[in-house]
């Protein structure tokens, strides 16, 4: 990557465009770095630079006097400048891309609609030397100087924009309908997961959810050797679940692991079944993943137990940004369920989670810009409570629950048009239950 004295335009000064700046100006890359906030503070963490400049404000058309561009993951590429550089061919990549460019170690990339940052977390925690990076929070050319394996958590956001990563292991956890505000159909969101293989060769492994059918009916665009896993049936070559036990099958030969008196293992089993794959594969010790296995309590926002106030267990699944990671969360409980769904909309249907809901939900606290939606698309079959704050929701939920109830806040919706992020929301949450007590 012969980035001397070539211009670079970042477009997005947020954690991953100041660490692609940092990264192009130690290249010796003229930078024009490019915000459409406002907010000079943005600013503060990069130092003046000879070879950098800086524009906030908007994106202006100086932007595309460059040799290449740099976009952050949240910028479509249907937005101008994007748009016009792929017009005119001014190449366009990520932080993301860049930075496994450097890497020369092992590296391992997960994604998926749901679950990546559960089963990234688990597989740098069983990987007791690697490094944790990616759609996580921790830019990839932050890290760039460190030795070993690479565990990326990768987005559809970062995949679209990639055109050489190729991960020594690719782990697809599952496909379902996200992003539609960003990705111009289901179809392309898709084919954009997809290219987490794509470049790989039969020296390279692709680990993928054997119970999932959209994966199931793309076998054909993968080129490396594959591993499955299921919760369903057996696999031939891969990791299964039956009575309590994992069954990991590789290269003729059969391992069976008990699993240990955990109930946050069940919750979580799609994500786990990937991450002891990886490691048997990678020949870790199977008491290292014992150990994990015996004490992991799930992650903060994701299935989090909160507390029981009166009978009521509150449940925090902030995390879940789209229907099929709400309807996941649904199908972990056996009694009536008080959810508190709803946020930013970003064109997803929400009627798919009308079965799982007449049969699970007694009654909906609907928050967010959709919650008029949310009453329209479920009010015929539960009793829906629009809400215009955390606080009001978490009452009215205890409120119209009874002794036996989960309150779950499993949103299925993105969190920006209330909150800063998921976790902001996760943790109004459970400030929200303390005014009960």
């Amino acid at each position: 990557m012969a980035f001397a004295g070539n211009r670079v335009t970042v477009l997005g000064a947020g954690v991953s465009g100041i660490s692609a700046t940092h990264f192009l100006l130690k290249l010796g890359a003229r930078v024009l770095l490019s915000e459409k906030n406002t907010k000079k503070t943005l600013f503060n963490l990069i130092p003046a630079h000879h070879n950098l400049k800086i524009e906030f404000g908007g994106h202006s058309e100086r932007t595309l006097l460059a040799d290449s561009m740099v976009v952050s993951p949240g910028i479509p590429p249907n937005t101008f400048p994007v748009e016009r550089a792929l017009r005119i061919k001014i190449p366009v990549t990520t932080e993301f891309e860049l930075g496994t460019r450097m890497i020369r170690g092992k590296t391992i990339a997960i994604t998926g609609t749901n679950g990546k940052t559960t089963t990234a977390t688990l597989l740098h925690m069983v990987l007791k030397d690697s490094v944790l990076c990616g759609n996580i929070g921790t830019p990839v050319t932050s890290v760039t100087n460190k030795n070993g394996v690479y565990v990326l958590e990768v987005s559809s956001f970062q995949l679209f924009y990639t055109v050489f990563f190729r991960p020594d292991i690719g782990i697809l956890l599952n496909l379902a309908p996200d992003h539609l505000d960003w990705h111009s159909s289901v179809k392309e969101y898709y084919t954009t997961k997809f290219k987490l293989f794509r470049n790989q060769t039969k020296n390279n492994t692709a680990i993928i959810n054997a119970d999932d059918p959209e994966i199931m009916k793309r076998l054909h665009l993968i080129p490396s050797r594959i591993l499955m896993f299921s919760k369903q049936e057996q696999v031939k070559e891969g990791i299964y679940y039956a009575n309590n036990r994992l069954v990991v099958n590789l290269n003729g030969k059969s391992l069976k692991l008990d699993l240990p008196q955990n109930p946050a293992i069940d919750w979580y089993i799609e994500d786990i079944m990937p991450v002891v794959l990886t490691a048997i594969y990678l020949k870790v010790r199977q008491n290292v993943v014992y150990d994990l296995l015996g004490n992991f309590n799930g992650l903060p926002h994701r299935l989090q137990h909160v507390v029981t106030i009166d009978g009521r267990l509150f449940v925090n699944d902030s995390k879940a940004t789209n229907p099929h990671a709400t309807a996941f969360a649904l199908k972990k409980f056996d009694r009536p369920v008080i959810l508190i769904l709803g946020g930013l909309d970003k064109g997803i249907d929400l009627s798919v989670l009308r079965p799982i809901v007449q049969k699970r939900v007694r009654a909906i606290i609907a928050i967010g810009s959709n919650k008029t939606k949310i009453q329209k698309i479920f009010g015929d079959i539960v009793d829906v409570y629009p809400s215009s704050d955390m606080v009001s929701a978490v009452k009215h939920a205890f409120g119209v629950s009874k002794r036996g109830d989960v309150v779950l806040l499993s949103p299925g919706c993105a969190s920006f048009d209330m909150f800063l992020n998921y976790r902001d929301r996760g943790r109004k949450f459970i400030d929200a239950t303390k005014t009960l007590k």
